[in-house]
């Protein structure tokens, strides 16, 4: 994955799963990153863009399908193009 001086991922907001990174602490903006909330429909049908995405959220996200609510498993569908430690997954999708 590519940083540019602006702090954008491959010249674009990277969309992350939580809306204060990380772990709600703060503003993604105080690191430098330009970001944007990830929308209920991008975990339906990814636009093209950079996520940051924890695998708790993950988790949570496949547990709410077993119980009906329709969506894609990014754990089995996706690979993470990169692991920030071992808990937020870093998609990218062109």
């Amino acid at each position: 994955m590519r940083w540019d001086a602006e702090g954008e991922a491959g010249g674009g907001d990277v969309r992350l799963g939580e809306s204060r990174w990380p772990n709600g602490s703060a503003d993604a903006a105080a690191y430098g990153v330009r970001a944007a909330d990830v929308l209920v429909g991008d975990m339906l049908r990814p636009r093209p863009g950079v996520y940051a995405i924890s695998v708790t959220k993950l988790t949570d996200f496949r547990k709410l399908m077993a119980h009906g609510v329709p969506g894609i498993d990014w754990l089995t569908e996706f690979e993470p193009s990169e692991r920030l430690g071992h808990s937020i997954y870093i998609y990218e999708f062109f």
